[in-house]
């Protein structure tokens, strides 16, 4: 993986990813909203490249009245992140949410298994394109029947 990370920015991850990208917010109230859907008791929901977390508490807190028994996976690569897990698991577990982990790992090294909800928001992008097909088959056939796969990406078009 790239050593690039935005992890370290001074005004924070999260303030700086929202003015970075137009209509970031809104892309993941639709995540979050579009999770109800998948989320159900007993799977596995994991957000690859989740960065301080703040997508994977959205969706904890949006569902856990209809799936409280859902188990959360936090994965990200970038070792900047790992005070901010550390916080989030702290905040999380503090409000009565025990369900979740946050690993440090390389998604290419994870193994998906009973997932009813994967997401990637703005994270294959920093993966070599080589790696990307593996990846992408590795989170298929960790996918329950019925299960979404969920990612946002850019794209440089060519004119």
């Amino acid at each position: 993986m790239a050593d690039f990370t935005f992890a370290h920015r001074q005004e924070g991850f999260d303030n700086h990813i929202e003015q970075s990208i137009r209509g970031y917010s809104n892309l993941l109230e639709d995540v979050v909203s579009l999770s109800r859907y998948f989320v159900e008791d007993d799977t596995n929901i994991i957000d690859i490249g989740c960065s301080t977390g703040k997508l994977t508490k959205a969706m904890m807190e949006y569902n856990s009245d209809h799936s409280p028994t859902a188990q959360y996976f936090g994965v990200e690569v970038a070792d900047g992140f790992k005070q901010d897990l550390k916080d989030r698991t702290k905040e999380l577990n503090t409000a009565g949410f025990n369900s979740v982990e946050f690993v440090m790992k390389d998604i290419r090294k994870f193994q998906f298994s009973n997932c009813n909800l994967i997401t990637s928001i703005f994270t294959l992008q920093f993966m070599p394109k080589k790696d990307r097909k593996a990846v992408i088959e590795n989170i298929y056939h960790g996918l329950n029947t019925g299960g979404a796969f969920i990612f946002a990406e850019k794209t440089i078009c060519e004119s």
